[in-house]
C-alpha cells in the first residue's frame, strides 16, 4: 500500500470490510499461511490526525488449493506453543505410531530431551519415557520409532567430522522406571548421521534405517543374537550426496526411499552383504517439492506422504503404485494436500510422518503435530472394452471386458462418426470380468457398430 499525507500515517488492513485481527497496521500485508479461508476482498484504510480516512479499492484474493479431497481429514492438532514440549522452535523432530496400543511417540528436546506418549485417537497426554542415560551427540535425541513387538527405539544426532557419539536407544516398554538400553554406540559412516530414521518389523526381525546427511549413504541396522544392533552401511554410488539425509523410509523388500531439502525423491535398492545400493528411480522437485525432507511410506496401501515447508506449509499425500511397475512411472499422483494452521519458518525443512491403521501423523518442526484419517480413493473403473467380435449367422457375438458389478448399456449404430446416431440394444450386468454378448443383426444391414457405456 502506498499513501501520502501529513505524517504520521496509520494503516489498518481489512478483509471483507472487517479489520484483520490481530491488528495489521503496516503498509504491507502478508497473508500467511494461505488457506481456502484466506479468500476474500482485501483493502486498507489510512488515517492521520485529520478527520476522515482514505480507503483503497478492494483487491480480491481467490484461493484454489492444488488438491482438496477427503483422502486426508484432520482429527486433531497440537499447535506450537500449546504445550511445553511443542514449541515454535526446532526441537521436535521425530514421531511414530503404535497401532497395537494406539499410542503416538513424540521426540522433543524442549524443555529437555523426552519422548512424550500421546493417545492416538485424541492427542491427549498419556505418559513420558524414562530418559536416564540419554546423553551425548550433537543433539541427545532426534527420532523415534516403535516395532511390532511394542519395543520403542530412538536415535540421537552426531554431526562431528567423524560422526562419533551416534547412539540408538531402546525401551522394552513405557514404564516410568524402564531405563533405556543402548544397543548401538558408534558410527558406521564417519560423517553426520541421525537426521532421518525409519523402522520396520519387531523382535529379531527389527530393522532400522538412518540416512547420512553429507554422503550418498544410508545405514540399515539389524539385530544380532545378543540383542545388539549390527550396522550395514550402504553406499549408493549413483545417488546424490544427502539423498537420504532429511527423510528416509523403507520401501518394499530391500528398497529405501530418500529425501533431502531442495531435492526430489530417490528410490534405491540395496544389498546388505555387499554394502551397495542402486538408484531405481528419482522424482524431481516438480513432482515432490524440494522444500522439506520428511517422508513416510505405507507399503500396504500404496501411499507416500511428504511435508512441504515452503510458504503455506502443508502435508501432501501421493498414490504409490505397489508393487512399482517396471519401468517406474515418471510422476506420482497427488491425492490430497492439507495446510497447517501456522506457517512458522522451518529453515531446516525437518519433521516426521507416520502411517498407522487408518491414520497419518504429521510433525512439522516449528508448526506442530496433526493427526489425519486416511481414506485412499478407489481407483477409477477401467472403461468397458469390446473384443473378439465374430458374426454367426444373423447374430454378432463379442466379448465385453469391464468392472464386475457394473451395468453397461449396449448401443448400436450404422455409422461411426461424431454425428452418428446410437440406438439402445439392451444392457449387460458384468458378473465376471469378461462376459460373452450376443446381439441380433437386423436383416438388410450392410454395416453395424456396437459400443458399451456404463449405466
Amino acid at each position: 500500500m502506498s499513501a501520502s499525507g501529513t505524517p504520521p500515517l496509520n494503516y489498518q488492513w481489512l478483509k471483507d470490510g472487517q479489520p484483520i485481527l490481530p491488528a495489521e497496521t503496516s503498509s504491507t500485508l502478508r497473508v500467511r499461511p494461505v488457506t481456502p479461508a484466506s479468500a476474500g476482498a482485501y483493502s486498507c484504510k489510512v488515517t492521520n490526525a485529520a478527520p476522515g480516512f482514505a480507503e483503497s479499492t478492494p483487491a480480491v484474493l481467490t484461493v484454489v488449493p492444488s488438491v482438496n479431497t477427503t483422502a486426508l481429514t484432520k482429527v486433531w492438532e497440537i499447535l506450537p506453543g500449546s504445550r511445553a514440549y511443542m514449541t515454535e522452535g526446532d526441537t521436535q523432530r521425530g514421531v511414530d505410531y503404535n497401532p497395537a496400543n494406539g499410542h503416538v511417540y513424540l521426540a522433543t528436546r524442549t524443555p529437555a530431551a523426552a519422548i512424550q506418549v500421546l493417545d492416538g485417537p485424541t492427542g491427549e497426554e498419556v505418559t513420558s519415557l524414562n530418559m536416564t542415560g540419554v546423553t551425548g551427540g550433537t543433539f541427545p535425541l532426534m527420532f523415534t520409532g516403535v516395532g511390532t513387538d511394542n519395543v520403542i527405539w530412538a536415535c540421537n544426532l552426531s554431526s562431528t567430522a567423524d560422526g562419533s557419539g551416534f547412539k540408538i536407544y531402546q525401551w522394552p516398554d513405557e514404564g516410568v522406571d524402564t531405563v533405556p538400553a543402548v544397543p548401538y554406540d558408534g558410527n558406521p559412516v564417519g560423517s553426520r548421521i541421525g537426521d532421518s530414521m525409519d523402522l520396520r518389523g519387531g523382535g529379531a526381525t527389527t530393522e532400522i534405517v538412518c540416512g547420512a546427511r553429507n554422503t550418498n549413504q544410508f545405514v540399515v541396522f539389524t539385530v544380532n543374537d545378543l540383542g545388539f544392533l549390527v550396522a550395514h552401511p550402504i553406499a549408493v554410488t549413483d545417488a546424490a550426496n544427502g539423498a537420504f539425509g532429511l527423510g528416509v523410509a523403507f520401501g518394499q523388500g530391500n528398497t529405501v526411499w530418500g529425501k533431502n531439502g531442495g531435492a526430489g525423491l530417490t528410490l534405491a535398492s540395496y544389498d546388505l552383504l555387499t554394502g551397495t545400493g542402486t538408484v531405481l528411480a528419482t522424482f524431481p522437485t516438480s513432482v515432490v517439492p524440494g522444500a522439506g525432507g520428511a517422508i513416510a511410506v505405507d507399503n500396504t496401501n500404496g501411499l507416500l506422504a511428504a511435508i512441504h515447508t515452503g510458504d503455506s506449509d502443508n502435508v501432501r499425500l501421493y498414490n504409490l503404485p505397489v508393487p512399482l511397475p517396471d519401468p517406474v512411472p515418471a510422476t506420482l499422483d497427488l491425492l490430497d494436500q492439507e495446510f497447517y494452521m501456522t506457517d512458522n519458518l522451518n529453515a531446516n525443512g525437518t519433521g516426521a510422518l507416520s502411517f498407522g491403521g487408518d491414520k497419518l501423523f504429521a510433525l512439522n518442526t516449528n508448526n506442530g503435530l496433526v493427526c489425519y484419517t486416511v481414506v485412499k480413493p478407489p481407483p477409477a473403473a477401467a472403461p468397458p472394452v469390446i473384443t473378439d467380435v465374430t458374426q454367426t449367422g444373423t447374430n454378432v457375438v463379442f466379448k465385453l471386458r469391464g468392472t464386475v458389478g457394473k451395468i453397461y448399456n449396449i448401443e448400436k449404430s450404422a455409422q461411426l462418426d461424431p454425428i452418428a446416431t446410437w440406438l439402445p440394444d439392451g444392457t449387460v450386468t458384468q458378473v465376471a470380468v469378461e462376459e460373452t454378448v450376443t446381439r441380433a443383426i437386423p436383416a438388410g444391414t450392410p454395416r453395424l457398430y456396437w459400443r458399451a457405456r456404463e449405466q
